[in-house]
């Protein structure tokens, strides 16, 4: 069954001082692709024109064929393929993204399983508001704003929109985290907040059991990859997170998020994902 071209939407609205709008959207694929093909492009493209968009939030799925590291891998592809087409044509929008793989589906049909939820939302002032001081995030499509003292919007904090997603999830890609080209320093040498706010989950919930996964690009490096997973450990540890909550181990390039064309991709390849082992 080709469903490459099947698109939902739905829309939702809430007021609270002002109007908050998200359009929930999902893209399906055949089974083990995880491109975009023309006409999906076309409508990102069209509905990023028609619609304000202050942040956007993917979740990647797959069916249940192939084992659970494979399906992983794949729902992470689709989810990058997605938010490469949006940063195309818009690149200062806030993308962020998780991969369930064949987890948390319900009684869905096959193909419905292998898709990409987009949720596009943001929030309007009226005549009362004065001031948003950050867009709101979306947390499992639901909007969460409340009323300050001062009679404004208040979003969701990002430490705790980090925390809502890693905890639904199985695996996290961190965005920022990065890595210079045959080193293990960061990119920029700047640990990303994300690693802060990590830490300090670790910290709270003790029961948490994570794998810190190194990847490299280019070229089959064990060590290097090792090494990244290991200066990523060494940063928790250093916040205060026990040796004990955390396990590492190297890929080298064997799971490349996107085909190595441009530096740009060969930087995506050159990171560290981070996985729940045990909640």
């Amino acid at each position: 069954m080709k469903v490459l071209g099947y698109i939902s939407l739905l829309f939702f609205s809430f007021n609270c001082l002002g109007q908050i709008n998200f359009v929930k959207k999902s893209f399906y694929f055949d089974s083990g692709i995880s491109l975009l093909n023309s006409k999906q492009k076309a409508t990102i493209d069209s509905l990023l024109k028609v619609t304000k968009h202050d942040s956007i939030s993917l979740v990647g799925y797959t069916d249940s064929i192939g084992n659970q590291k494979y399906n992983l891998a794949l729902a992470t592809k689709r989810c990058v393929a997605v938010r490469d087409e949006i940063s195309k044509i818009d690149t200062s929008v806030i993308i962020t993204y998780l991969a369930k793989g064949e987890n948390s589906h319900s009684n869905s049909l096959e193909w419905q399983k292998r898709r990409v939820e987009i949720t596009i939302y943001t929030i309007e002032k009226d005549h009362k508001t004065k001031k948003i001081v950050q867009s709101p995030i979306v947390q499992k499509n639901i909007i969460s704003a409340t009323k300050s003292a001062t009679g404004n919007i208040k979003p969701i904090p990002p430490k705790q929109i980090f925390s809502d997603l890693f905890l639904s999830s199985d695996k996290i890609v961190v965005e920022n985290l990065q890595f210079e080209a045959g080193s293990n320093r960061f990119l920029h040498d700047k640990a990303p907040n994300e690693l802060f706010y990590l830490a300090d989950l670790l910290k709270k919930q003790p029961t948490l059991q994570i794998e810190i996964v190194g990847h490299v690009c280019c070229i089959n490096d064990k060590k290097l990859s090792v090494d990244r997973a290991k200066k990523v450990e060494t940063f928790l540890r250093s916040k205060g997170v026990p040796k004990k909550q955390m396990t590492h181990k190297g890929m080298s390039n064997t799971v490349p998020l996107v085909k190595e064309i441009t530096k740009e991709d060969q930087q995506k390849n050159r990171r560290v994902e981070i996985l729940i082992l045990e909640r």
